[in-house]
């Protein structure tokens, strides 16, 4: 693989993966719209790296914390652990029921689901979703800067995110799409919708890239300079995306991502 070809890869990677726009969707067109071969696990591992550790660095106060206050209240107050990490525990929920449904849907041939114009339909469908749920979901709650995952136990929340952010393990789906959807429907503001759905990706992209090692080849036929090019480029494009994202979000909503995918799903239906 030539830097060209890992460049543009890591800032596909790096911008899909936070935006409600599928990211698997994009990497699996790739291969069709720009006549390349599939880059390799080991290639795809170290865009996905270069993503979550993008969401690391930018939520670096967050995570601090709850490593913090978790590893203080287990070993000097446990009995007060309940009253602590609720942001930890909420995402502890929605990444089990992310894992067990991921099992159940494992089932399914996933195959015809990369076809074009397959993708093209989850695009425009689950699309038109997530601008409903924008649109009436907004007025559910009006406080723009609250902390209701942060300060409180939400199971059911935290289960139905967990369910939907499985579903996007259907190109064309997106994970931040899935999640941001179902947040918005059950009354989550803008801000925290967005803030959970980006720190709810590393359980889910560092997990992944623990899975996925057992696929890489015996062999050591790898492109370590390309694999290391896209990480990179993956991980300051994924940085700058979630301070746009953020920022954009709070302003003009989902409707534009929605319409976004609306017009790539008709390329894909007339191109294929």
């Amino acid at each position: 693989m030539d830097n060209l070809t890992a460049i543009i890869y890591g800032i596909i990677q790096g911008m899909m993966e936070f935006l409600p726009v599928s990211s698997s969707g994009h990497l699996a067109l790739i291969p069709h719209v720009m006549k390349l071969k599939d880059p390799g696990v080991f290639f795809d591992l170290t865009m996905h790296l270069g993503t979550g550790f993008s969401v690391l660095v930018y939520f670096r106060k967050e995570i601090g914390q709850i490593l913090k206050d978790f590893f203080y209240f287990s070993i000097f107050k446990w009995d007060k652990l309940s009253a602590k990490n609720f942001l930890m525990k909420n995402m502890l929920i929605s990444t089990i029921a992310t894992f067990f449904m991921v099992l159940f849907l494992k089932r399914v041939d996933f195959e015809w689901l990369r076809s074009p114009k397959v993708i093209g339909l989850n695009l425009l469908f689950f699309g038109i979703v997530m601008y409903l749920a924008d649109k009436f979901g907004r007025n559910l709650n009006m406080e723009q800067g609250s902390h209701r995952m942060e300060k409180s136990l939400e199971k059911e929340k935290s289960f139905w995110i967990g369910i939907f952010q499985a579903i996007a393990i259907f190109p064309g789906v997106s994970r931040a799409g899935a999640t941001l959807t179902i947040s918005r429907f059950m009354g989550l503001s803008r801000v925290e919708a967005s803030n959970y759905t980006f720190m709810l990706s590393l359980p889910i992209i560092f997990g992944g890239f623990i899975i996925k090692l057992r696929e890489l080849p015996s062999n050591n036929n790898v492109d370590w300079v390309a694999a290391i090019i896209g990480g990179v480029v993956g991980f300051v494009v994924g940085l700058l995306t979630i301070k746009f994202f953020l920022q954009f979000i709070q302003r003009m909503g989902l409707g534009y991502f929605a319409l976004y995918r609306a017009l790539l799903a008709g390329l894909l239906f007339f191109y294929f």
